[in-house]
């Protein structure tokens, strides 16, 4: 590890005493002479073994950046740098190619860089740099899985390699050798829980490990579909709740035998509210799953139960969520502070609200403002707010579409006509 170079620095004396800065400029020149030693910098250097090359990349550019001594000592620790290149990037075709092992260095560091690169322009993994297991590892970890054919076959057959090349990219299971890949356990453990759908290029022995199924649970709970049915890990309730956690597909293949688990229930609506059509009635009823359900997912409200869908805390949750859920809800279609945040979200859901909120001005108002209305709101109110000036003429500002449904007088009234030819003009240019 590199020395600690903040405590290194002794400050500038900031005392007028002579002696106070005769002694601080002995200790800096002490100081440089220590730390531009150039055996100590090309020590530091040699013992870098960080296990990531892109932190060991940054350790020896800035320790090389310290002083004018480092630099220099840096540019000629030929043995240092060789010693960097072979442990960080053996097999690369750059090495040797430059007089200064620094310069193979910093050019590996920039390949690799490049190889670790989302950006669409990030090269696919070049033939000359398939031996280097740190080039290949830095593109599989952003690539897709077929790149894995690209990699050398002396890395594909080490155990060690393909071990690494599955905690990276767990996908490219499907493309490793049976002895090394996907019919070795260490490997596919490593692949499934990295990517849980890896499972799928295991060899179906695996489907019976719990250990391995209960990782790529973890992973992707999506994995259950690949179990058979009477597998009984579908009704292990660990693997359940992990699956669940993990995919909302999950629910939908976790044995009937624990629809009705609490945990497992509550796990999945959670984050997937519409995994409620998926649980037991019992958890359909449970106010804590139903309540977590619609705050994630409005409109499972409608698989909620009876009593539920006239909860008032429960239907104000999934209406601020979704507002067209409220015509699961018609009992509270007449509490006004539900059916105004209903309408607020989801102005097309004043077609459930109670004739009372249809009639009555600040709600139709509010519908027929809001900013999803197009229009259409309009026609679920009263004929006498459909043929109310005001909101006829909020709505046409709204959306044209809305003067469809007004009623005279308000559909006549000069200034919805000019609104309407003025925006319809606006419009076309």
């Amino acid at each position: 590890m590199l020395p600690c170079l903040g405590r290194l620095p002794l400050g500038t004396a900031t005392g007028v005493n002579p002696a106070v800065k005769r002694r601080h400029l002995e200790a800096e020149e002490v100081r440089e002479r220590v730390l531009g030693n150039s055996d100590l910098v090309t020590a530091v250097l040699a013992a870098i073994k960080v296990e990531d090359y892109s932190e060991a990349c940054r350790m020896a550019r800035d320790w090389c950046a310290v002083s004018s001594g480092h630099r220099s000592a840096c540019q000629s620790a030929d043995e240092s740098w060789e010693i960097l290149n072979e442990r960080y990037f053996s097999g690369s075709p750059i090495n040797g190619t430059n007089a200064k092992g620094i310069v193979d260095f910093s050019h590996n560091c920039e390949r690799a860089a490049a190889y670790a690169s989302t950006e669409e322009y990030a090269p696919e993994l070049q033939v000359e740099d398939a031996l280097c297991a740190t080039f290949v590892l830095a593109r599989l970890r952003v690539a897709p899985a077929f790149e894995y054919k690209r990699v050398h076959v002396s890395l594909r057959e080490d155990p060690a390699f393909v071990l690494k090349a599955m905690q990276v990219n767990g996908m490219c299971l499907q493309y490793t050798e049976r002895d090394v890949g996907w019919f070795n356990r260490e490997a596919v453990l490593a692949a499934v829980s990295s990517k849980g759908w890896a499972l799928r290029h295991a060899d179906t022995t695996f489907y019976t490990d719990r250990e391995i199924v209960l990782a790529a649970a973890e992973s992707d709970g999506a994995i259950l579909k690949l179990l058979p049915r009477q597998s009984p890990f579908l009704s292990d309730p660990e693997i359940a709740l992990a699956a669940v956690k993990s995919s909302e597909e999950a629910m939908g293949f976790v044995s009937r035998s624990l629809n009705n688990n609490y945990d497992i229930a509550l796990a999945a609506v959670t984050d997937y509210g519409w995994v409620l059509k998926y649980v037991g009635h019992e958890m359909r009823a449970n106010r804590d799953v139903v309540l977590a359900a619609v705050t994630s997912w409005g409109d499972s409200l409608r698989y909620a139960s009876g009593e539920l869908q006239q909860d008032r805390e429960v239907v104000l949750a999934a209406v601020s969520n979704d507002g067209a859920a409220l015509r699961y809800a018609p009992v509270l279609s007449s509490d006004r502070e539900v059916v105004m945040e209903a309408v607020g979200l989801y102005p097309r859901v004043l077609e459930f609200a109670s004739p009372e909120f249809q009639d009555d001005f600040g709600v139709v108002m509010a519908a027929v403002t809001g900013e999803d209305a197009q229009g259409v709101a309009l026609k679920y109110a009263s004929e006498r707010l459909r043929s109310n000036r005001e909101i006829v003429l909020a709505a046409v500002r709204q959306s044209a579409m809305a003067h469809s449904y007004a009623l005279p007088p308000g559909s006549d009234d000069p200034e919805v006509i000019e609104e309407l030819r003025y925006g319809f003009v606006g419009r076309s240019r």
